[in-house]
């Protein structure tokens, strides 16, 4: 029984842990997830960063203040700054393709700076332009593609995420009732075998009753049912041995009153004057 309790907790554990490495498989995954929802926004300000320089780019052509040129390399430093730190916490080589080529976009966009400057006609600001326009046009292109990258590896995490947590609340359960199921079942079983040795028990004594003392209850368990079983058996065997003995002197006794009456002389035979 000891044997088969064990084998059944050291299953429902198992069952346990089973359970508790999809918990933490689907952690894992929603931590993924965090991760993968932080670079979007980071994407997002890189795109905000670059619209916001292209339009200080306008105002300068427009208004040639320079301080339009100032805010706009400042722009484009925050960019790349945010494009270098995502670049260094994400270690996947289609993504890193796809921020090398966005990098160079933004690293082609500062490096028109100086032609920014000197574009003081209607041609060469509109050679510019047809330039930055070209690098616009590869800036989005590459944010749209790492955002839909980011944004479908979110999709699958949340998805698997949703399935390894579907699969811990089923094993759990199963775990559950697994061990409430084993205890119930351990519990009917003890009490069925103690009812069992009760009755072992309760039949002897009767036996007992009647003079019967050949019946031994088993002495297998140390427990107070044990312990009553051997008393009770060496109870049975002395008493046994003192009917025995009882029995044996009994038919001592008979065997000798028979001696007795066969070697007796009747009392009228006897000779008066011994008698005198």
């Amino acid at each position: 029984m000891l044997f088969f309790l064990a084998l059944g907790v050291l299953t429902v554990g198992g069952l346990f842990f089973s359970s508790l490495s999809y918990n933490i498989q689907a952690r894992g995954l929603l931590g993924n997830v965090e991760k993968d929802t932080e670079f979007l926004n980071q994407v997002k300000e890189i795109r905000y960063h670059f619209s916001f320089a292209r339009k200080e780019e306008k105002n300068w052509i427009l208004f040639r203040n320079p301080s339009y040129l100032a805010s706009r390399k400042k722009s484009l430093t925050r960019g790349e700054s945010l494009l270098v730190d995502i670049k260094k916490q994400m270690a996947t080589p289609e993504l890193d393709e796809l921020l090398e080529s966005l990098e160079s976009h933004l690293l082609h966009y500062t490096a028109l700076g100086e032609e920014l400057m000197s574009a003081d006609t209607i041609k060469k600001v509109d050679h510019f332009t047809k330039k930055a326009k070209t690098i616009d046009e590869g800036v989005t292109e590459q944010i749209s593609e790492i955002t839909g990258f980011l944004l479908k590896r979110v999709d699958e995490s949340q998805k698997i995420a949703t399935g390894a947590f579907q699969t811990y609340f089923v094993w759990s359960l199963v775990s559950v009732f697994s061990g409430l199921a084993l205890f119930v079942g351990a519990g009917l079983l003890w009490t069925y075998r103690l009812k069992v040795r009760l009755k072992k028990l309760l039949r002897a004594t009767r036996k007992m009753a009647i003079g019967d003392y050949s019946p031994q209850l088993e002495t297998l368990y140390s427990d107070e049912l044990g312990v009553l079983a051997a008393n009770f058996n060496e109870m049975a065997a002395k008493i046994a041995e003192r009917e025995e003995k009882i029995n044996q002197i009994t038919q001592e006794l008979i065997q000798a009153n028979n001696l007795l009456k066969k070697s007796a002389t009747p009392i009228h035979q006897i000779p008066k004057s011994t008698i005198r």
